[in-house]
């Protein structure tokens, strides 16, 4: 499963997710990339997928089972 959320507003989602995680006690994969150009060193996902490079310039992308 993935959930893709917006940089704007980020802080006050990233509170709401991060309650929300603790409550159900998920493990999640959190791969995060500012817009400056950080690179990702790990890019793969559980299912073998690559993750857009564009995608995570504008978004954090959550990546859990």
């Amino acid at each position: 499963m993935r959930l893709i959320i917006k940089i704007k507003n980020l802080t006050k989602k990233l509170l709401i997710l991060k309650k929300i995680f603790i409550l159900k006690n998920s493990l999640i994969k959190l791969i995060f990339v500012s817009n400056l150009e950080k690179v990702v060193k790990n890019k793969e996902i559980q299912n073998g997928q690559l993750i857009n490079k564009e995608d995570l310039k504008e978004n954090i992308v959550f990546d859990f089972k």
